[in-house]
């Protein structure tokens, strides 16, 4: 898929870097089948109320939840996880921001209808997304994101720079390919052994045994596997890695990477697992080379989750890119 880098250019308001109004519905407000909240219901986590959003733009129907108010955040999440990945960032952050916390394509509550790989390429994610932001009006906005919602963030990041204030980047390979293990047997397997794979009960619970260094309680399991198994979720996440040919080979990849890497002019923040099974530090000792503009933070005692198992440090990290400054 040929990467399309063109963008209107445009000034940059000094009120649009704090544009964090509450978004409006244009759509109704009745659930379907598939969804467990309704557009603008509260939800209430550790003493912070977030609001459920749901809108569909260009036939594709998102749900994030938002919170707080100030210069914008956008957070996007990994597999195999939802919005809810990012419930110990958000009680601080949402101090001095808006943050919106997306449940992506083919995850969650959002969109799980299309069965077509290419639907699933990052590519077309990150342009569907910036299509969701354009009638959201966030012109200007902060981005966070995790493992393979990191693979969407590069590519919105790299066809998009001036959009993007400071890009925090968590636990995802940059110019070396992550090590073999389980988690990449999706791209081996046909869809139906990995569909079958996905519906499993405990996939949640084995993801994190797997991965983590430390362990996560029973509880936020539990609403992690909920949020994993809304209907259609197992046939939709293989997607994400299927959409690519070969399956077998990081190579496409790695080089669309690179040539993301090198537009991205903003502030960019690498955090890393000190103890992350397939991608160790020495992974990262090039980034200079490839993101002059990034600084790499390696979060102790911890592994893929670190916004899981150390979300204080993830989030101290989070905070320093933020009070830093901007490109211009």
């Amino acid at each position: 898929m040929t990467m399309n880098t063109a963008h209107t250019s445009q000034s940059r308001p000094a009120e649009s870097l704090a544009q964090g109004e509450p978004s409006t519905p244009s759509t109704p407000s009745t659930p379907s089948r598939d969804e467990r909240n309704v557009d603008g219901e509260q939800e209430t986590l550790q003493e912070l109320t977030v609001t459920h959003r749901f809108r569909t733009v260009a036939g594709v129907r998102w749900h994030w939840v938002e919170v707080g108010s100030g210069e914008p955040i956008v957070f996007l999440h990994g597999f195999p996880e939802s919005w809810y990945g990012w419930r110990h960032q958000l009680p601080t952050l949402a101090r001095h921001h808006r943050l919106f916390v997306f449940d992506l394509k083919g995850f969650g509550q959002s969109d799980r209808s299309s069965r077509r790989p290419s639907d699933y390429h990052p590519l077309r994610v990150a342009e569907e997304l910036l299509l969701l932001f354009d009638r959201l009006k966030l012109c200007y906005f902060n981005l966070v994101a995790h493992s393979r919602g990191s693979v969407v963030a590069d590519y919105i990041a790299g066809t998009r720079p001036a959009r993007v204030l400071r890009y925090a980047r968590l636990q995802q390979a940059a110019d070396v390919a992550d090590l073999p293990g389980p988690p990449s047997r999706a791209r081996l397997e046909s869809h139906g052994e990995t569909v079958e794979r996905f519906r499993a009960p405990h996939l949640v619970r084995n993801t994190y045994a797997q991965l983590c260094k430390q362990s996560i309680p029973e509880e936020e399991i539990a609403r992690a596997e909920q949020e994993f198994h809304h209907p259609g979720i197992a046939e939709c996440a293989p997607l994400y890695l299927q959409a690519r040919k070969p399956l077998t080979s990081w190579e496409a990849e790695l080089a669309d990477r690179a040539e993301l890497f090198a537009r991205m002019t903003l502030p960019v923040a690498l955090i890393q697992g000190d103890s992350a099974p397939r991608q160790p530090a020495s992974h990262f000792v090039n980034s200079a080379s490839y993101l002059p503009a990034a600084t790499t933070s390696f979060i102790a005692d911890c592994g893929h989750f670190s916004h899981l198992e150390q979300p204080r440090a993830v989030g101290d990290a989070i905070r320093q890119l933020l009070l830093g400054p901007i490109h211009s």
